[in-house]
């Protein structure tokens, strides 16, 4: 896979495995690939840890900052769910929270 890259990894033993790994960026795009409506709660999930992520990696501060990064959450998680639809071609049902 393009975005996995093997590493030693210690097992329970001690020994050492080469091991499937991926980084956020790969993460995100493997699971947005799944085309499997049981993968949606995972794929908000997902977008929720964007947020998170870009607003920490941007040291978002104040309401401003973190509006920025929210919105920018928002839209990968957005066209996760937009590329599942096309994928199943059902409607997926957007939960929101207050």
């Amino acid at each position: 896979m393009t975005f996995c890259h093997g590493l030693k990894l210690s097992a329970s033993a001690g020994k050492m495995w080469q091991t499937d790994c991926a980084n956020t960026e790969g993460l995100f795009r493997i699971i947005q690939s799944i085309p499997s409506p049981k993968a949606e709660p995972f794929k908000r999930w997902l977008g929720e840890a964007a947020t998170t992520e870009i607003a920490r990696k941007q040291d978002a501060q104040g309401f401003g900052e973190n509006k920025v990064a929210a919105k920018n959450g928002g839209e990968i998680s957005g066209d996760a769910r937009k590329k599942l639809e096309i994928e199943t071609g059902d409607q997926v049902e957007v939960r929101k929270t207050i």
